[in-house]
């Protein structure tokens, strides 16, 4: 298992396997059964071996940028937000609360200020008891604020990429 994750000059190893299906099968029940990645069920193991394959990535690598939750892989804000940064774009925050996130977003000339609120997110359905917009509504006001700003300024970053609530 270790051969499929090495890298050798850059270029990782998953250019030589034979047999993808296989792999993405042996790898999967790998990483539900340790436990470490979040898969519940063999399935979810084997989605996420295909995205380290597709991708050309350790596990370790797409857990940083995505989640995976419900057995789909969703990407982090964080990542989303390091990837309009990669791209020139900036954000100066003007507010994150529990009850708003706030920021003037920049980028390719365009410079609005964009706000999400916990009223919003009430109204899409989002907050639900014992749920992390219950928890930490600030971090889920910030996080949503960012996908919805990335993917309206650079596309580019983010394109086919969804969060947990879209």
């Amino acid at each position: 298992m270790n051969d499929l994750m090495k890298q050798e000059e850059g270029i990782v190893v998953y250019d030589r396997i034979g047999d993808p299906i296989e792999a993405a099968t042996r790898m999967g029940e790998f990483f539900a059964r340790s436990g470490m990645f979040g898969c519940e069920k063999v399935e979810q193991g084997q989605v996420l071996a295909l995205a380290c394959m597709a991708e050309r990535k350790s596990p370790f690598e797409i857990l940083r940028n995505y989640h995976l939750i419900g057995g789909r892989l969703s990407m982090r804000a964080d990542a989303m937000l390091a990837l309009y940064r990669q791209h020139g774009g900036k954000v100066q925050w003007l507010e994150v609360s529990d009850k708003c996130a706030k920021g003037r977003w920049i980028y390719d000339g365009n410079d609005p200020t964009l706000a999400y609120t916990i009223e919003e997110a009430k109204a899409s359905g989002y907050v639900k008891p014992n749920s992390a917009w219950t928890k930490t509504p600030g971090a889920m006001l910030r996080a949503r604020l960012i996908s919805t700003a990335v993917r309206m300024l650079c596309p580019e970053a983010i394109v086919g990429v969804y969060t947990p609530e879209e």
